[in-house]
């Protein structure tokens, strides 16, 4: 089902709230198809390219159902950096280490955030020594090389080595690691 950016309900609400702080950003969202998806197999909001590559986001309603109005709209723009910074157009094998990939995106996607995030976000603040402003290729180098994982107080990286199913074919980004990140012990 495909949701106008003008129904009532959380994704409005969303993008509502942050059409009042940032404009460009919430005119840029409302170009996109945005779709419930149900249970999704990522379990929160995604970014991916959908027909004729166009943006779509996609949405668990039970997740943005969870969630503030303040969060929903800051996980929109956190959506919209994946888009900004190229995530969307990375491939997996420009990336054999996929999981300092994934964590290098959600630095970079978050590091611009500046409404509260659900959860356990990864923010920068979390890989003392990383400089802002990087970008995600150049923080990609740093994890891959050093094995850096984030401080003890931060979400940390599945080492099941099970892929998680956000990710399809390097073209899906969301604010959750859902399956690669498990709360801190």
């Amino acid at each position: 089902m495909t949701i106008s950016i003008d129904t009532a309900g959380r994704p409005g609400v969303a993008l509502a709230r942050l059409s009042s702080t940032h404009p460009l950003h919430a005119a840029i969202i409302d170009t996109w198809d945005i779709v419930e998806e149900g249970s999704t197999a990522h379990g929160t909001m995604a970014v991916s390219l959908g027909e004729n590559n166009r943006i779509r986001l996609s949405f668990d309603p039970a997740f943005v159902q969870g969630i503030t109005p303040d969060e929903a709209a800051s996980v929109l723009q956190h959506e919209l950096h994946h888009v900004l910074f190229g995530h969307l157009t990375s491939r997996p094998e420009d990336h054999p280490n996929l999981k300092a990939w994934r964590l290098a995106e959600e630095m970079t996607a978050n590091e611009f955030v500046v409404g509260p995030l659900p959860g356990r976000p990864i923010l920068l603040k979390d890989f003392p020594g990383f400089p802002t402003g990087e970008s995600t290729r150049e923080r990609y180098r740093r994890l891959a090389s050093s094995g850096r994982r984030p401080t003890d107080g931060a979400a940390k990286p599945d080492t099941s080595g099970q892929e998680s199913p956000r990710c399809v074919a390097g073209l899906t980004s969301c604010i959750a690691m859902s399956a690669r990140v498990s709360p801190p012990t």
